[in-house]
């Protein structure tokens, strides 16, 4: 015998226990508990946001706990994908027109085609810690490449003046030479 919703008259195979009434479940599929819930919640928005607050007042180290936790779980899944994802908001400001997931796809191609390395260093991201940093000329805004950490701010000491990084390079060589 198929449970039938009381409110909306479809299915509900749902029929999740009631803890308030053991042995009994809801009469409401979980489409119209959801509804009901949210409507009450804006009618009543000041009761439930007290509520709310004082929940997380007093279960501050059972919610940072859980949320440790969860966060721990993700991260030893997805380390590899935690590197990028942390790099999502950075690229807003590249690519305000894109939604999230299409930053995410064009920084990934932008990987992919320099073989997962730092355009100046060649080191490989698996060796990173942080994930490759979007490079671009400050004047135009235009996007050069992807570098490592280190090439970044190493290109940003030298305020991305070409001149400056050339008498950098030759006071290494004439340095090295007269040892």
């Amino acid at each position: 015998m198929e449970k039938i919703c009381s409110k909306c008259g479809g299915p509900n195979s749902d029929g999740q226990a009631r803890p308030d009434r053991p042995g009994q479940s809801h009469s409401w599929c979980r489409k119209c508990k959801a509804k009901a819930g949210k409507e009450w919640r804006q009618k009543n928005r000041s009761h439930h946001l007290n509520y709310m607050k004082e929940y997380r007042e007093l279960n501050k180290e059972k919610i940072q706990a859980a949320n440790k936790k969860r966060g721990s779980e993700w991260y030893k899944k997805n380390k590899d994908r935690h590197k990028i994802t942390a790099r999502a908001s950075d690229l807003k400001s590249y690519w305000p027109e894109l939604s999230r997931a299409a930053r995410l796809e064009r920084y990934d191609s932008m990987r992919i085609a320099q073989d997962y390395k730092c355009k100046i260093c060649q080191k490989p991201e698996s060796e990173l810690t942080i994930a490759l940093s979007v490079d671009h000329c400050h004047k135009t805004n235009k996007i050069r490449g992807l570098l490592c950490g280190n090439c970044n701010r190493g290109l940003g000491m030298f305020f991305d003046n070409p001149d400056l990084l050339r008498a950098a390079t030759d006071y290494v060589d004439h340095s090295a030479t007269s040892r």
